[in-house]
């Protein structure tokens, strides 16, 4: 028994056999209409490339079976997605569209006015914006501005005794109110017992009552005045804070602790908004900006070298990655692999090589 004609013959060695993945590359283009130098993706957990098509058919059904005439592919659309386990900064900018990939370079950073807040809770240790904080802080941390307090409304009846109105929180002199109004009219801050002429507010500080800090009492001419109108004040309490007697600072965690905010005669009330200044050692990283740019306009290049088949190179003269709505997964299980897709364009430069040109290697001549 034989076959009825002879069989062709196959040398694997020279036959265009795959094994194994590419080596995958993408260059940003610039502004100048250059491109920057390639960069890996890294190892390739998985990597194909899709091709999507669209067909214009001309079909003959006067026989009254449909029959294929002619077929043109009148859309076609390639992809090339690629799994892949490297998440450096390049690769990060890319999986979270970044706008800008920024090296920022160790060293020691100096930070102003970084606020925090103070809770219900005087054992809270509070989170500063960063850690690894230079022993000690540059200054201890101040008072926040409070800026168009709505303090209350008078009805004609109240503000001639104090108390009738008091500040969310404590100033430690009458100075540290910068503007009050009522009904849009100035008031002169002023001290207990100074009352003179014009509109004044006597506010009681830190100083002369530590439990009734910020209490207001209204006069005019001298005489105090029930007032008619929304009351709005700006001030900054000017407390003093000493470290390890008004607060600790954890600076490895970038942490701090306001010490004595429960009791009526601290200076500090529950939810005061505070600031600190200080400095920290930053390390080296790169920055990007999540979800600022959604593709990213380039080349790619596509190099399977592997030891055992064939090889190719593919130099893909434009291309883009765009964000996909592929998760990232944080897994537990396994080292994570996050999807990039590289779509291919049409280079209208080249008529006879829209797609680059690959060239391909049989195994054995390399």
């Amino acid at each position: 028994m034989c076959a009825v004609q002879t069989r062709p013959a196959d040398i694997v060695t020279e036959d265009f056999l795959y094994l194994g993945l590419p080596v995958i590359e993408f260059a940003f283009e610039l502004s100048t209409g250059a491109y920057g130098a390639y960069f890996g993706l890294g190892i390739p957990d998985s990597a194909e490339v899709q091709k999507s098509l669209q067909l214009a058919q001309l079909r003959n059904a006067q026989s009254g079976t449909s029959k294929l005439v002619r077929e043109l592919v009148r859309q076609f659309d390639a992809t090339i997605q690629v799994g892949t386990f490297r998440h450096s900064g390049e690769n990060m900018q890319l999986m979270f569209a970044s706008a800008s990939l920024a090296d920022v370079s160790s060293g020691v950073v100096a930070v102003t006015d970084d606020p925090f807040t103070l809770t219900t809770d005087e054992q809270d240790y509070l989170d500063l914006s960063n850690q690894m904080l230079v022993e000690p802080m540059s200054a201890g941390p101040e008072c926040e501005e409070i800026v168009d307090e709505a303090v209350g409304t008078g009805d004609g009846t109240t503000g001639d005794a104090s108390g009738d109105f008091s500040l969310d929180f404590k100033p430690l002199d009458h100075l540290d109110v910068s503007a009050l109004t009522v009904a849009g009219v100035p008031f002169t801050p002023i001290a207990v017992g100074a009352a003179a002429a014009g509109n004044e507010v006597e506010v009681t500080d830190y100083v002369d009552s530590q439990p009734l800090a910020g209490d207001l009492q209204f006069f005019v001419g001298g005489v105090a005045a029930d007032v008619t109108g929304d009351i709005v004040a700006t001030y900054q309490p000017s407390h003093a804070f000493v470290e390890n007697t008004d607060y600790v600072v954890d600076y490895k965690g970038g942490r701090i602790r306001m010490l004595n905010t429960e009791s009526a005669t601290d200076a500090l009330k529950v939810n005061q908004p505070m600031r600190a200044d200080y400095s920290y050692n930053e390390a080296d990283h790169q920055l990007i900006k999540p979800f600022s740019q959604f593709i990213f306009a380039g080349r790619s290049r596509i190099r399977m070298l592997t030891d055992v088949g064939a090889n190719l190179i593919w130099t893909i003269p434009k291309s883009q990655v765009r964000l996909t709505e592929d998760a990232f997964v944080f897994n537990r299980d396994d080292f994570t692999v996050t999807t990039l897709a590289l779509q291919l364009l049409e280079d209208t430069t080249s008529a006879t090589d829209p797609y680059g040109q690959m060239e391909v290697y049989r195994e054995g001549t390399f």
